[in-house]
């Protein structure tokens, strides 16, 4: 892969990576009416550097150059300016940085010398190409995020509503004429690019941000090496004096802050931040993700961290409301959901009184990292609640969904099947292992219950074969709630509950008769329950 670099070019005012990106934000039609020339002579934009080229550059070439599908290194001087890509493979100092901004680059000398400060050049005058096309022969750099910023000083120039042809119309233009007439004089839009509280503020971090970007645009992955990205990641933070500390305080103060403006944009059906903000969230993530690796912390950490602790809105947004990661909707979900049901599993063990809170916000975590169809599992619990759950919008009159709980619920049995198959595969293999849900039960609970426990336990599956329900006439959850094993307490509440994880697999991968039982049952609710237990007790030892 090859990046245009840490800078984006507009050449000749109106072509180039600048114009393309300025569109793909959706300011296309607004660029027909104010093009950028137009917007860099007002100071809405403000180039980083601007550099003029001599007319014989153009006429060596037997049409306007292009050299974009070049390698650097087969170019030189103002052909690099033009228009060049820049390849990550070979390992040479600072190789992870922009070229234009390695010290010593000449080409970057020419971008941020002492010639190339203070005032922009003026836009020289055009020529006529042999081949007739004209040419202006200049290129104005940019970083990525200034085409964001741009879009700030149009919303706050936008002062005014649309203009209907309405039999008041000249009423509505000459109040329009008016205000102009007042706000002319102090109404500046364009300040907001130095204000300290927006773009003035995000600026410096906004541009590490471009050079990370580029960083991972122009990594060659088809000479990947283990590790080789994730160290250049932390020498390019080295190089540019970003530490964990403050790229976490730049994400959460300056680029949250500004994804809550834009999402309340959003809220109001902005034209000019609707295309853009995915390309925000994108980058956000980008921010994430290079903190991540330079703290060591993981993705969780800060979706945790940036989360509002009480009810209310803030300055910044939620971290999880920008990035809506499928994985942590759900995950919330079961970590406010599932304590519910084991509540009395809890008071039968005094060591699982504890874990609440944060304590079981590690645990679930630990299954979800270690244990692979975990997440799945997750997934299965939260749709299973939706399904329970789903209400209409206030704007629906009529609503034709199948609620189909009971799907959910089978995918739920069955996935706490594999959890546990998982946990005994990663630890011996397959080889010689049991190929049944009673099979893995046992297995892992002989790690931690007595003798007579699992006796019992195997008495009840193998020799009553309670949980089989080929031919039963109900559900044998009512009796196994009721069931005396002679065990001490804590320990028959366990056999109960893996009885229950077996009857709820066996049920709805192979039944269906017992749907009108299940649903919205007491005997409904202790067998998911036993379900959940199950994989409580049986894999919590295995990620210890």
């Amino acid at each position: 892969m090859s990046s245009s670099g840490s800078l984006m070019r507009l050449r000749q005012g109106n072509e180039g990576e600048f114009l393309s990106w300025l569109e793909k934000l959706g300011l296309k039609d607004f660029l027909r009416h104010y093009p950028v020339r137009r917007l860099v002579e007002w100071g809405w934009l403000r180039p980083q550097s601007r550099v003029i080229f001599p007319e014989s550059f153009f006429l060596e070439e037997e049409e306007p150059p292009s050299f974009g599908g070049h390698r650097r290194s087969d170019l030189k001087g103002e052909q690099l300016l033009w228009d060049s890509s820049w390849f990550v493979g070979e390992r040479e100092p600072l190789w992870f940085l922009d070229p234009f901004f390695r010290p010593g680059d000449k080409e970057g000398q020419v971008l941020f010398g002492k010639d190339s400060a203070g005032a922009l050049s003026a836009v020289p005058e055009s020529f006529m190409h042999p081949d007739g096309v004209e040419v202006i022969p200049f290129v104005d750099y940019f970083f990525h995020w200034q085409a964001y910023a741009l879009l700030d000083v149009i919303r706050y120039a936008d002062r005014f509503g649309p203009v209907l042809v309405a039999p008041n119309l000249h009423e509505r233009l000459a109040f329009i004429e008016s205000c102009c007439v007042e706000i002319h004089d102090y109404w500046k839009p364009e300040e907001i690019l130095v204000l300290p509280s927006r773009w003035g503020g995000l600026a410096e971090s906004m541009t590490w941000l471009s050079h990370y970007r580029s960083y991972k645009e122009a990594f060659a992955f088809h000479a990947q090496v283990d590790g080789l990205f994730c160290q250049g990641a932390l020498e390019l933070a080295q190089f540019l004096g970003v530490t964990d500390e403050k790229l976490a305080n730049a994400i959460k103060e300056k680029m949250l802050v500004l994804a809550q403006d834009w999402r309340r944009e959003n809220d109001w059906y902005s034209p000019w931040i609707r295309d853009a903000y995915p390309y925000l969230q994108a980058d956000i993530y980008d921010a994430v993700e290079w903190l991540c690796l330079l703290s060591g912390k993981t993705l969780e950490f800060y979706l945790d961290l940036w989360s509002y602790d009480t009810l209310g809105q803030r300055q910044w947004a939620e971290l999880h409301a920008v990035l809506k990661f499928d994985f942590y909707s759900k995950r919330n979900s079961f970590l406010k959901v599932a304590p519910k049901y084991f509540q009395m599993y809890c008071k039968e063990f005094a060591e699982w009184a504890g874990y609440s809170g944060e304590k079981f916000v590690a645990l679930v975590d630990r299954l979800r990292w270690n244990n692979e169809p975990f997440d799945s599992f997750i997934h299965a619990f939260w749709q299973m609640h939706e399904e329970m759950t789903f209400r209409l919008e206030p704007t629906d009159r009529l609503g034709f969904r199948d609620r189909r709980p009971l799907d959910e619920y089978l995918i739920l049995a069955l996935r706490a099947e594999q959890c546990l198959m998982y946990a005994i595969e990663k630890d011996a293999g397959s080889e010689g292992q049991p190929q049944s849900l009673q099979g893995y039960i046992v297995q892992l609970a002989s790690r931690r219950l007595g003798q007579k426990a699992i006796e019992q336990l195997k008495k009840k599956f193998y020799i009553e074969k309670i949980t089989k329900l080929h031919n039963v006439e109900k559900l044998p959850v009512a009796a196994i709630m009721v069931m005396d094993t002679g065990l001490p307490s804590h320990e028959e509440y366990l056999v109960k509950a893996f009885l229950c994880c077996d009857v709820a697999r066996n049920n709805f991968a192979h039944h269906y008769r017992f749907d009108k039982e299940v649903r919205k049952s007491k005997e409904s609710g202790y067998m998911l329950t036993g379900v959940l237990v199950t994989m409580l007790y049986l894999l919590v030892e295995d990620v210890r």
